[in-house]
């Protein structure tokens, strides 16, 4: 049972981690990181849940709570969670917008030739307080990031995701006892 919930949980995070890759808006952005994060926590919770009770699986699970910790990744998302979980502070920052020309190219509208600029936006993923500390986004590339802004909510929940995933497959290896039921 925990092994199908934590499953099923990594299925929702797949999906938000698309979202986030779609999203529109910096609204739409922090909404998605939100839910990412909870679900990412509710996922852990799950695999701690089941491998209580044989030696195997906590001590697995213990390696999967060393490695969180010692991830800067994994840690500002833990992190993050907590602080929106208990705090009241954005868990995304809005980057200023840019704008720019895009050459020669104009909007016509009765006659006149109006030029067109576009003025994106960036969400990036803020630090977080918690518990006194301030946790900063990782901000170098890591296992699954070369070459991307891992400050960026889509690139970081894609590179978790990574992670995520051979914990998902590890955890299929292990005895993960049923909610109320003891070892097998």
């Amino acid at each position: 049972m925990a092994l199908a919930q934590a499953k099923e949980l990594f299925g929702r995070l797949s999906t938000i981690s698309d979202e986030l890759k779609r999203a529109r808006s910096h609204q739409q952005t922090v909404m998605f990181w939100i839910e990412f994060i909870h679900n990412a926590q509710r996922m852990i919770n799950k695999l701690g849940a089941g491998s209580k009770g044989f030696s195997p699986s906590e001590n697995w699970f213990r390696e999967l709570l060393k490695q969180r910790e010692q991830d800067p990744l994994l840690n500002y998302i833990f992190q993050a969670r907590n602080a929106d979980e208990h705090g009241i502070q954005e868990a995304a920052a809005h980057a200023p917008a840019e704008t720019f020309s895009l050459g020669n190219d104009f909007l016509e509208i009765e006659g006149r030739r109006i030029p067109i600029f576009l003025a994106p936006t960036t969400s990036y993923l803020a630090p977080v307080h918690n518990r006194g500390e301030t946790y900063r986004p990782p901000d170098q590339d890591g296992p699954g990031r070369v070459g991307l802004d891992p400050r960026q909510p889509a690139v970081a929940a894609n590179a978790a995701m990574g992670i995520y995933t051979r914990w998902i497959a590890e955890a299929s290896q292990f005895p993960l006892r049923e909610e109320g039921i003891g070892p097998p």
